[in-house]
């Protein structure tokens, strides 16, 4: 019995270490989108973090153009803007590290769909 007790107070104290480490390493990116042509903030346009093609986050920038992921664990990520009338831009290998300000501006062009859109109808 004693040994029982001794090996759920190690595992309920090796697992509060182990929270404390990981939510102390968490960080943020913050950064600003703007059109490429005219440096004008794209308002409430569409900013996605992503590892390995899933969205792991996505938030919208404000008024200026600015964009803020907060609790961000410490890796490589990609990082996409996009907007309705422009053409997304996607950033590969960023790397955000722990314990500083991570920063990413980002442009994007105005622009159409270049892919080849199908329609299909079907009739009941």
């Amino acid at each position: 019995m004693k040994s029982l007790i001794i090996a759920l107070v190690s595992t309920l104290v090796l697992g509060a270490t182990f929270t404390n480490i990981s939510s102390d390493t968490k960080t943020t990116l913050q950064g600003k989108v703007t059109d490429a042509k005219s440096g004008d903030p794209i308002i409430f346009g569409t900013v996605a973090l992503m590892k390995d093609g899933v969205i792991i986050k996505g938030v919208e920038t404000d008024l200026d153009g600015n964009y803020f992921f907060k609790e961000v664990v410490p890796d490589t990520y990609e990082v996409e803007a996009s907007y309705v009338g422009y053409t997304p831009t996607r950033i590969k290998d960023v790397l955000v590290k722990a314990n500083t300000s991570n920063k990413l501006d980002l442009q994007i062009s105005e622009g159409v769909l270049t892919e080849e859109i199908v329609i299909t109808q079907y009739r009941t």
